[in-house]
């Protein structure tokens, strides 16, 4: 049993050896590139007035295959005014051990609220989403990461039940650097 005891670390300092020195930290940031609003049960939709503003920061911790991000964008409405749906969400991803390519999964949860001209109309409701993020690595330390989310969100109008259909789909392009 002893031996067997000794192989098994001998064994494993060789691997850790001859393993090439992974990034202590990797941080990344996408931009917006399009969101498509989802259609109302009454089948009406928002239209996007050109593509969204804003960023999604990320970080991954060494020896983890999880990390987290924070969203923060604008998609300002094609209809007269100054009219916007904000988004701000807290994420959580996991990636997933495939070769080549980094492919994440995961879930976001924040708010969303109507800003403009008539943005004391509507209250801060909660939304939440999931997605996908594929990372496509150029060289030791960059990666050309891009994802597709999947955003479910309702605006409240003040002082009733009616509900407004913010939720769509979201995709961005970025970068992410190892340090």
């Amino acid at each position: 049993m002893n031996s067997y005891v000794k192989w098994f670390v001998t064994t494993l300092i060789c691997c850790l050896m001859t393993t090439p020195a992974l990034a202590d930290l990797r941080v990344g940031v996408e931009f917006p590139l399009s969101y498509s609003f989802k259609t109302a049960d009454d089948g009406s939709s928002l239209d996007a007035d050109g593509k969204p503003s804003g960023y999604i920061l990320l970080a991954q911790l060494p020896f983890f295959s999880g990390g987290a991000g924070l969203e923060s964008y604008e998609i300002k409405l094609d209809q007269t005014g100054s009219h916007k749906i904000s988004l701000l969400m807290a994420d959580l991803f996991y990636t997933l051990p495939v070769p080549v390519v980094n492919i994440s999964v995961g879930v976001g949860y924040g708010t969303v609220e109507v800003g403009g001209d008539n943005a004391s109309r509507y209250d801060k409701t909660d939304c939440s989403q999931y997605f996908f993020r594929l990372g496509v690595p150029l060289g030791e330390l960059f990666e050309l990461i891009g994802s597709y989310h999947n955003v479910f969100a309702k605006v409240k109008v003040n002082g009733n039940d009616t509900l407004l259909e913010a939720g769509g789909t979201l995709t961005t392009v970025g970068v992410a650097i190892g340090f």
